[in-house]
């Protein structure tokens, strides 16, 4: 299955990557952390990626759309940058998507960023499209797909998180 990916000119940022999972209709976003410095490729995907095809799958979508809080790729979250288009990326892919499901971990709270979209999201009018898997990490934070197990349930996000 093709993959797209949006990226900015210089390569250094990629706001969005985007993927038929199935031939069902829908769209399932995840809005995960920042871009990894290894994606893998059609042969042998990324761990988080291949994760993420199944969630989308098991859930009943057609098309996964993988946006993150930072759209640097860095292995190193003290280099995470917001990309100079990443909040216009988010809420696109939001506004064409069926179900947002809030994935970056514990690295969320690096600038407040994961706090900052949620935000976002809720004054964009997104609140009933926002979910979860599984509970919230012990810093408060939503949990990354390979951080949640084999759990397929998306849960709503408590408001007492936001």
């Amino acid at each position: 299955m093709a993959i797209t990916e949006v990226c900015s000119t210089d390569g250094k940022f990629r706001y969005r990557l985007e993927m038929k999972v199935s031939d069902k209709p829908g769209i399932c976003l995840f809005i995960m952390l920042n871009p990894g410095t290894e994606e893998g490729n059609e042969s042998r995907p990324h761990p988080t990626r291949k994760r993420c095809k199944r969630f989308a799958r098991h859930w009943g979508y057609g098309t996964l759309v993988d946006c993150n809080l930072f759209a640097s790729r860095s292995s190193r979250p003290v280099n995470l940058i917001v990309g100079p288009e990443n909040d216009a990326h988010l809420l696109a892919a939001a506004e064409g998507a069926d179900i947002i499901v809030c994935a970056w971990g514990n690295g969320g709270r690096h600038r407040g960023r994961g706090a900052q979209v949620i935000k976002m999201l809720i004054d964009a009018g997104h609140r009933k499209k926002m979910f979860r898997i599984g509970s919230l990490t012990d810093q408060g934070e939503p949990r990354h797909p390979l951080g949640r197990g084999k759990h397929y349930l998306p849960l709503d996000i408590p408001k007492e998180s936001m």
